[in-house]
Order: structure tokens, then C-alpha cells, then sequence
């Protein structure tokens, strides 16, 4: 279990990412073996690149323990939404 003190750092860091938009969509192409095909795509959402929340299951993890797991995936639909109106 976290300490309260750190627990508190680690939201108020998550929180500005969030409010920033900070977060980085990345593409990962999935691969099927048996006939070499890309088979479809992930999404990863990563935070700032020098930061612990460059990992996307990091970012999720403290996002979750945080209870800011809700305002981390409506900015990753707001990024979506953007794209799809340009």
C-alpha cells in the first residue's frame, strides 16, 4: 500500500498530464504468425516520454489507484473525437 503523502504526489502529477492532455497515442500493429499478416491495431496511451508514464500499463495502474481513471480515458476519447472531425 502506498503512503498517503506519495499517494497525493502521484495524483496531483497524473492530474496536471490529464489536464494538460500531455498523453501520447501510439499504434501498435498486431501480427498474426501462422500466415505473416497484420492482423489489426492497438492504441496505447502513454504519458510524457521521461516520466513513470511513459509505460501505458503504469499510466493505467496509477490512474486506477488514483481514481482518475475516468478523466485519463475522456481525454483519450476528446484526442479521438478531434481527429475524426479534421
Amino acid at each position: 500500500m502506498i503512503k498517503k503523502k506519495e499517494w497525493w504526489r502521484k495524483k496531483k502529477e497524473l492530474a496536471n498530464i490529464i489536464r494538460n492532455q500531455n498523453i501520447i497515442n501510439r499504434k501498435q500493429k498486431i501480427f498474426n504468425i501462422k500466415n505473416q499478416t497484420i492482423f489489426g491495431y492497438e492504441s496505447l496511451n502513454r504519458g510524457p516520454e521521461n516520466s513513470i508514464y511513459s509505460n501505458p500499463l503504469t499510466l493505467i495502474d496509477e490512474a486506477k489507484v488514483t481514481g482518475l481513471l475516468w478523466a485519463f480515458e475522456n481525454v483519450g476519447h476528446r484526442e479521438k473525437e478531434k481527429k475524426l472531425l479534421m
